[in-house]
Parts: structure tokens; C-alpha cells; sequence
């Protein structure tokens, strides 16, 4: 088991090493005036999804990939950096889109959670060449809140091109109908508040949240 640890360990890291070389990545220090991005490999020991939602308390965008199963490892990791690290979390899909953020739609229910996902996300908008807000009607919000029409108005006035749509269902049924509306949209990425139902009630009677865990073809930010 140690020595099949340490083959792991060595494999990461050739591949991570070759993948940065391959993009002109430097690795390691750079210096302040240094435009472009750079990386450095760490090591950790412990469970990966332990690591990553502790870790990631300290960055500002924590990427993982898009689970294939529930109840995977994956999951698990996905979990625990939206519930753990305070930070905005990207699940990336297998098959990336040719473009990210070009087109960003908003799975807009009023809740807290999506609001603080549209806050930590305002780089993405305000680099977007249009932001399509895909909302729910008053009686499929989760609790009280402001409709898609109040957010479109603000994001309005940071001068960004907003568009509308609407979502419908509840639970499973609007995470379907929030990425009908996206992908229709020709959105490339979408901000989504992470379980505003909770995770015991979604793992039981489903969610809008897990569904779009599973399903989306583009990537998803979320946060809690």
C-alpha cells in the first residue's frame, strides 16, 4: 500500500508537471509583474475531501471535477469545499466548453445562498458579454425573496447586458429546467447557491442542486 501510494504521488505530479509545461506554465515563484498565471504543487496528507474543504479557506476559487456517481469520492470532495471553505467552488465537466464566461446565466431563487453566489462571482459577470438570469416564480422560491426582475435591475446598474428567463418546477424539475433554460440561453458557465434545501432532504427526495451536480454539461460555481 505505501509503495502503490507513492506511484500515485509520482504519477500526479509528472502529469501535473507536464499539463503546465504544455500550457507555458511557469511553476513555482515568479515575480510581482508577472501578467500571466503560474503554479506550485503541494502535498497533503489525509482524505482528499478533508484536505480540499480546509485548504481551500485561503483561495479564491477552489476547482473541482463533476462527480460520474453519487455518493463517490468525488462528491464527497465537491461537498465539503462548498460546506467547509467559505470559498466559491467550480465543478468542471469532463468535456469543457470551447469558451467559459462568455455567457453567464444565474439559477436565480431568491435565497441566500445564490446571493452570496452572485457577490463572490462579480469578476465572472463583469467580464461576461451577457448575463442571463433563469428565475423561479414567488411560490418556488425556497423562502421570501427578491424575484430575477430586482436582480437583473441591480446588476443593470453595474452596467452589465442582462437578459430573462424562467425557470419552473420544484426541486429536481427546476435543476432540469434551469439547465434547459441556460443551454437554450447558450450560456458557457452558470452561478448556482449550493442547497438551499438541505443535503439530507435532496439526497432523499432530490434537489435542483444535486441535479445539476449530475447532469450539467457546463461548468457550475457554486457557494453556500
Amino acid at each position: 500500500l505505501e509503495r502503490e501510494g507513492h506511484d500515485r504521488r509520482d504519477q500526479a505530479r509528472r502529469l501535473f508537471r507536464d499539463f503546465m509545461s504544455a500550457q507555458g506554465v511557469p511553476i513555482g515563484p515568479v515575480s510581482p509583474d508577472n501578467p500571466g498565471p503560474s503554479a506550485s504543487w503541494r502535498e497533503e496528507d489525509g482524505r482528499q475531501n478533508a484536505v480540499v474543504g480546509m485548504s481551500g479557506r485561503v483561495y479564491d476559487l477552489i476547482l473541482v471535477e463533476q462527480p460520474e456517481k453519487l455518493a463517490s469520492i468525488a462528491e464527497a470532495t465537491l461537498e465539503d469545499a462548498l460546506f467547509e471553505s467559505g470559498r466559491p467552488v467550480m465543478m468542471v465537466p469532463k468535456v469543457p466548453p470551447a469558451t467559459l464566461g462568455d455567457v453567464v446565466a444565474i439559477a436565480w431563487n431568491g435565497s441566500t445562498e445564490t446571493a452570496t453566489t452572485v457577490a463572490l462571482n462579480m469578476p465572472f459577470l463583469k467580464q461576461a458579454k451577457e448575463v442571463v438570469i433563469v428565475g423561479v416564480g414567488p411560490q418556488h422560491m425556497p423562502e421570501p425573496g427578491p424575484t430575477g426582475d430586482e436582480l437583473a435591475r441591480t446588476l443593470e446598474r453595474h452596467g452589465l447586458k442582462v437578459s430573462l428567463r424562467t425557470a419552473f418546477g420544484r426541486q429536481k424539475p427546476q435543476g432540469e429546467s434551469f439547465l434547459q433554460e441556460a443551454m437554450a440561453a447558450g450560456a458557457d458557465l452558470m452561478l448556482k447557491g449550493a442547497y438551499t434545501q438541505s443535503r439530507i432532504r435532496q439526497m432523499i427526495f432530490g434537489g435542483a442542486t444535486r441535479h445539476i451536480i449530475m447532469e450539467s454539461k457546463i461548468p457550475v460555481v457554486m457557494s453556500r
